[in-house]
This record gives structure tokens, C-alpha cells and sequence, in this order.
């Protein structure tokens, strides 16, 4: 499951290649963009988030929609609904990615790459949800940090599990 994943991961960047230099939103390890994404959260936080088992989950240098990395993606044990109310959309993924200040504007402001974006209050110094066509993601700045949560689930995702995961994973970065 993890080679496929990873697999998914090389092709998605491939395929984002052709149409964006990633070179430029690649982001270097740093007190701020650690290395190892995963120290922040693991499977037994995700879990109950999304709704069902997932694997421990991996480090990305590829994040084929929004071109930032690390990422620590975490794929699904099998196939599930995703833990919303109401909801009919299976878990893809869900994935914690750090990025660079730079990155973090480009995609937070108006007009962003994929679709709409708005302010948020309650997570860290600034938060701001972003919609594209088949994905929301919540993008955080606290302190130094800037934090990307996403949960696809289908072709929707939903902002409540990117919210939980945020809340996970927020206290745990270091002051």
C-alpha cells in the first residue's frame, strides 16, 4: 500500500511538472519545515478524524495539488466513508504538510491557484480555508510555522476534519 502510494505521489508530481516548476515551492528542512512532518501526528491521531484505519503515515517531497513539501500523507486500511455525518464520500487521504512563507502566501492569496479562499478564526495567528475543485485545505500560520491540513474524500472533502486535525497537531509545534 505504501509503494502504491508512493507510486501515486512520483505520478501526481509528474503531472503537476509539466504544467508548474515545483522546483520553486520545494521546501528546504528547517527549524520551521522539519524534515519529518510525521513527529507531529500519527495514525492513531487520524484515525478517529477521518473515520476509519489508516496506515502510519509517510513523508512526501511531492504534493502534486499544491506543489509544497514535506508532507506526512496517511492513506487508508481499506475502503470507508469518511467519519462526517451525512456523508456518502470515501477516505483517499489525509495529509500535514509545512511550508515556507513564500508558498504560504502564494496560496492563501486571492486569486489562489486552485479555487476561493477565506479567512478563518481559532487556529494558531492566521488561518485561512482554500477551495478547489475537489479539495479544501486549511492553511495556518502559527508563529513561525505555516501548516497545510487536508482530508479528500472522494471528489469532496470537508473542512470539519482538516479543523480536527489542526487541532491535533497545532499544540504539538514547539514555541
Amino acid at each position: 500500500m505504501r509503494r502504491a502510494a508512493a507510486l501515486l505521489a512520483a505520478g501526481l508530481l509528474c503531472a503537476c511538472a509539466s504544467s508548474t516548476s515545483t522546483a520553486s515551492h520545494r521546501v528546504a528542512p528547517s527549524p520551521t519545515v522539519p524534515a519529518d512532518p510525521c513527529a507531529f501526528i500519527a495514525a492513531a491521531d487520524v484515525a478517529p478524524v477521518v473515520g476509519g484505519p489508516v496506515n502510519e503515515g509517510y513523508v512526501s517531497t511531492a504534493n502534486g495539488g499544491w506543489n509544497y513539501a514535506p508532507t506526512c500523507v496517511f492513506m487508508p486500511q481499506g475502503t470507508f466513508v469518511v467519519g462526517i455525518a451525512g456523508s456518502n464520500a470515501t477516505f483517499r487521504f489525509a495529509s500535514v504538510g509545512f511550508l515556507n512563507e513564500t508558498t504560504y502566501q502564494k496560496l492563501i492569496a486571492p486569486p489562489t491557484p486552485f479555487g476561493g479562499s477565506h479567512r478563518v478564526t481559532g487556529y494558531g495567528d492566521e488561518a485561512f480555508e482554500v477551495t478547489g475543485p475537489h479539495e479544501e485545505t486549511l492553511f495556518v500560520r502559527k508563529g513561525a510555522y505555516r501548516v497545510a491540513f487536508e482530508v479528500a474524500a472522494g471528489f469532496g472533502s470537508f473542512f470539519g476534519p482538516e479543523e480536527r486535525l489542526a487541532r491535533i497537531v497545532l499544540p504539538r509545534l514547539p514555541a
